[in-house]
């Protein structure tokens, strides 16, 4: 069984991690809002894992929690790739262009 510790604190990250990235201007209840809608779960909960509160957190739960981040960090990797293919040919396209 988790440390109870260690579970807040995995929850914790989980669902700052889901409420990224944020704006300028945002609130804790806006990402909060964000992280709840990204992970498909219930404000309150989120809210609960956002401060660390002490709660119990059913093992499917936290399941479905680490799963939904998986995907969020793929998304979030398949952006920068796509950013840094781009960058890489603008890059190219200066170094070779006239006065290089």
């Amino acid at each position: 069984m988790d440390n109870p510790s260690t579970t807040v604190d995995e929850a914790r990250a989980i669902v700052r991690l889901a409420a990224e990235p944020w704006q300028i201007g945002d609130s804790v209840k806006a990402a909060i809002g964000r992280a709840a809608r990204r992970l498909g779960m219930e404000h309150r909960r989120v809210r609960q894992a956002w401060y660390g509160e002490p709660a119990a957190w059913r093992a499917n739960e936290l399941d479905g929690m680490r799963a939904r981040a998986r995907d969020l960090l793929a998304q979030r990797q398949a952006r920068l790739q796509a950013e840094l293919e781009v960058l890489a040919r603008d890059i190219a396209q200066h170094l070779s262009g006239p006065g290089a």
